[in-house]
């Protein structure tokens, strides 16, 4: 699956109209962030959001397999609801198919999250969701699955109660 992708641009809001004219070749969607060193906080609260809904979701399979439940009604029902999105849809077919070919590598969510989690701390802001995430993705990434998916964070799940090092051998499931 693709997703139509959504690019934030840092631009003086008149600087930032002549730009988009240009960017309709690069599709998807771009929305004027800011300027100056506040532009990237926008996007850091989207990640926010994200990566916590995306660890929900592998925990969620993680669980639903543990209890013997059929991942495929279960992906049926999940993209029926009310959190259904192109994202999530595509991240829970990757989960329900066990690939991890990297869109978004867990080395790169893991910083992510970090800076993400760093954000919430300097405005004074508790994170617990976004804090455990920072910590199931380093584990992730410390345990070999750095170069995977971010969904392959499930793996950090099967990881805690088996083994401490990465149960998956390569992004590609049919290697």
């Amino acid at each position: 699956g693709h997703v139509r992708g959504l690019g934030v641009c840092a631009r003086p809001a008149a600087s930032f109209d002549w730009v988009r004219r240009l960017l309709p070749p690069l599709g998807g969607r771009w929305l004027r962030c800011g300027i100056g060193p506040t532009s990237m906080q926008p996007k850091r609260a989207a990640h926010h959001f994200l990566i916590t809904m995306a660890t929900a979701l592998a925990e969620t399979v993680h669980a639903a397999d543990a209890a013997g439940v059929d991942l495929a009604v279960l992906r049926d029902v999940l993209d029926a609801g009310p959190m259904a999105s192109d994202v999530s849809r595509i991240k829970l077919d990757k989960l329900v198919r066990d690939d991890f070919t990297p869109q978004a590598a867990i080395r790169d969510v893991s910083t992510i999250a970090r800076l993400v989690a760093d954000q919430a701390a300097s405005a004074g802001v508790d994170a617990p969701l976004m804090l455990r995430c920072v910590d199931l993705f380093e584990k992730a990434a410390n345990s070999g699955c750095d170069t995977l998916d971010m969904i392959a964070v499930v793996k950090a799940f099967a990881a805690a109660s088996v083994n401490s090092t990465c149960p998956v051998e390569s992004a590609n499931p049919n290697e």
